[in-house]
């Protein structure tokens, strides 16, 4: 952790990353979970587990699960030049060109024909094999299953060893807000259907922003808006904090539903030293999410444009509308259309030029 320039954290709340150590009576492994692995990749956890094999003169046994498409198990004895890995259901399209070798396990699994046949089996959801081998490897499932994020889903969190680390803090910098499209939707919004357009800032922390629903339909309220709130996310959950549009008109003469919060936190951009994995958990905590329900006019539905702008830097703020990017209706709907006809089914959500004005 050292060489990442992570430091002993004192407590939760300072930390950037953790460790939980659980060990099992039935077992004589011990799991370590982490909410900085990211063993996407099989050489990650080979070059990981490598040096601790060496150091600790003990078996090493990873296991990563991909959407329960895939999972993968890698052993790594470094003394004895053991690199044992085996996987189960469908790696297609993850990269993942490692190939099962079943003898390396011979001498690291209780019951070697047993184990052997579980691997073969096919299972509805990858995981399900962990049941299969637990007699083989000495794990019982919930240890071999579980994740950091879901130790409790599994009964682990109270039995768990906590290490905590930080990254030294850097210098705060004075960089303005710069607000991006996070998670943009292709699809139109629905009527009487809750929509979200979300934003994520990759410049400096700030405080206070506006939101507009701006368009042609404004003016005469062709297209009203109800349930409009912010999604707060943390530690996996989700909070709504609804608020109130005002028409108003903006000095350009354009007519827009609006709303105005001076304390809003802007969080900064996400630390890159960071792992990836993590970040891309942690998003949420940092995204701003505006949902919303239109009613009104159909044929004005695709005039729907949110914007998002931060107070102390109006330049840094970013906006949401379906066709934008290609430059009309008409060719965002063409796009639309010959995205959609690849699928089956497809039919239903196929748009037309004149239903829109």
């Amino acid at each position: 952790m050292a060489e990442k320039q992570y430091m002993l954290a004192t407590s939760k709340d300072e930390a950037d990353g953790a460790f939980a150590i659980v060990s099992d009576e039935k077992s004589d492994w011990y799991s370590v979970y982490s909410d900085l692995f990211s063993f996407d990749e099989p050489k990650q956890f080979v070059d990981y587990a490598t040096p601790i094999s060496d150091e600790l003169k003990t078996d090493i046994l990873g296991i990563s699960c991909f959407d329960s498409d895939f999972l993968y198990l890698n052993l790594i004895d470094a003394e004895n030049n053991v690199d044992a890995w085996a996987g189960v259901g469908s790696a297609a399209g993850l990269g993942i060109r490692k190939q099962t070798n079943l003898s390396a396990w011979k001498n690291k699994v209780c019951d070697f024909e047993a184990f052997k046949e579980s691997l073969k089996k096919e299972y509805v959801f990858a995981e399900e094999v962990l049941a299969e081998i637990e007699h083989c490897i000495c794990l019982p499932q919930n240890n071999s299953a579980a994740s950091y994020e879901y130790l409790s889903d599994y009964d682990l969190s109270k039995r768990a060893t906590y290490l905590y680390f930080k990254l030294p803090e850097v210098a705060k910098t004075q960089d303005a807000p710069k607000l991006v499209q996070y998670m943009a939707s292709g699809m139109p919004c629905f009527l009487e259907k809750p929509s979200i357009v979300s934003a994520i800032n990759v410049g400096g922390a700030s405080k206070g922003l506006s939101v507009y629903f701006v368009g042609p339909y404004v003016e005469n309220e062709e297209i009203t808006f109800s349930d409009v709130c912010f999604v707060k996310w943390k530690n996996n959950q989700a909070e709504s904090v609804p608020f109130e549009l005002k028409k108003v008109q903006l000095p350009d003469g354009q007519w827009a539903y609006f709303y105005h919060d001076p304390g809003y936190k802007i969080m900064p951009k996400m630390d890159d030293r960071i792992p990836i994995a993590k970040r891309m958990r942690k998003l949420s905590e940092h995204s701003i999410v505006v949902r919303f329900v239109p009613h009104g006019n159909p044929q004005k539905i695709l005039d729907i444009t949110v914007v998002i702008v931060p107070d102390k830097y109006p330049q840094g703020q970013t906006g949401w509308n379906v066709w934008h990017e290609f430059g009309s209706k008409k060719a965002y709907i063409q796009h639309h259309n010959n995205s959609w006809r690849k699928s089956p089914n497809y039919e239903h959500l196929l748009l037309r030029e004149e239903d829109y004005d």
